[in-house]
């Protein structure tokens, strides 16, 4: 969508638009049906009649040939260092052929998908940010990136088909997927622009899947599991997983460093940081490591509330259960303020959520 008459910008996905020079210096309101979107965008809003509306208004200025090369450095380097990391990360996100989805900032994933188990599939991306370093007694910018492989739900996938597969590869275990699937955005296949959050299975028969069971959302509406499909780009909490698939999860991250380095260079070599975007904003990656000396520190226990210890694996990581961690709380009374018409609900939330016996219980309308 060239709206800026050709002039480069960078997004970051959420509320901040930057451009080399100055675009507009009043506000400015923009409409686009449907059918007339880029094709990344018709993807996302597959709906025909859908309208797509922004605004953008000017904020704050500031020049990136101002950066500071004084051995004092800056006062404030995150506004630089955010502006850069937007910048890096443009290219790779808006082009058309081995294009990124930016997860949060800093984390960007391949929107290509790679078959992993029980319907899951993963992606490879990395975790990068731009740090202000000394160097040669020179304040300067430098990129720091790692290699990640991250979990997801299949895009756009029929949740009954995906169900099928989880627990048929799954030894029929309807709790683990509701357990995985917690939270989990979903939109019905007759109107793609709803978003609805799963709650919970219920049963709704005596049968097996899928003739026993539908599925509630966090608004209490019920739908059947083939009414349903996966929103795109959502990852898989690794919490809510059993301890078996878990490490298989974990495993996937957990490589030699002569093959992290490789697969560093091998984002480095996609990503093609020196784009045009890049280059309309003055920046250049000089892509040669930083060398330096460093020290490894001894593995070391870590020390967690009532003393317990958490004792490092032979990698130096170690598996923190919050069980384990926080203090456990003695209740004796609870005291609910709420009207008559929500203190049943309320209740019922907290009994939930605390998942014990309280002995005495107060409404006060």
């Amino acid at each position: 969508m060239n709206i800026f008459n050709g002039i480069s910008y960078a997004y970051d996905g959420r509320t901040i638009l930057y451009s080399p020079i100055e675009i507009i210096s009043n506000e400015m309101n923009f409409e686009w049906i449907q059918p007339h979107l880029p094709q990344i965008l018709r993807d996302r809003f597959p709906n025909s009649d859908g309208i797509l509306k922004v605004k953008i208004y000017p904020t704050k200025n500031f020049l990136l040939s101002d950066f500071s090369k004084s051995l004092n450095g800056l006062s404030e380097d995150r506004s630089w260092r955010s502006v850069v990391e937007v910048v890096l990360s443009e290219y790779a996100i808006t082009r058309e052929n081995d294009s990124y989805m930016m997860m949060r900032s800093g984390a960007m994933f391949e929107t290509g998908e790679h078959e992993f188990k029980l319907g899951l599939v993963w992606r490879e991306g990395n975790k990068k940010g731009v740090h202000i370093i000394k160097e040669q007694n020179v304040t300067q910018m430098c990129l720091a990136m790692d290699y990640q492989k991250i979990v997801f739900f299949p895009n756009n996938e029929n949740f009954l088909k995906f169900l099928k597969t989880f627990i048929k590869n799954n030894f029929g275990n309807l709790n683990e997927a509701e357990k995985l699937c917690n939270g989990l955005l979903l939109s019905p296949l007759n109107n793609p622009r709803r978003i609805l959050c799963f709650k919970e299975f219920k049963n709704v028969g005596h049968g097996i899947l899928p003739k026993a069971v539908m599925v509630k959302m966090m608004d209490d509406e019920i739908f059947e599991l083939n009414e349903l499909i996966i929103n795109a780009d959502q990852k898989v909490t690794i919490d809510f997983l059993g301890d078996k698939f878990k490490e298989e999860v974990l495993q996937l991250n957990r490589l030699p460093a002569f093959r992290r380095i490789l697969l560093i260079d091998e984002q480095l070599r996609r990503l093609q940081l020196n784009n045009p975007c890049t280059k309309a904003f003055g920046i250049f990656v000089q892509e040669e490591m930083l060398r330096g000396s460093f020290e490894i520190l001894p593995p070391m226990n870590t020390v967690g509330a009532m003393n317990y210890q958490l004792t490092p694996f032979e990698t130096g990581s170690f598996q923190l259960k919050p069980q384990n961690y926080f203090k456990k709380a003695v209740l004796d009374y609870v005291v609910i303020l709420a009207s008559e018409q929500d203190y049943h609900r309320t209740l019922k939330e907290i009994q939930k959520n605390f998942k014990t016996y309280f002995k005495k219980l107060y409404a006060n309308d």
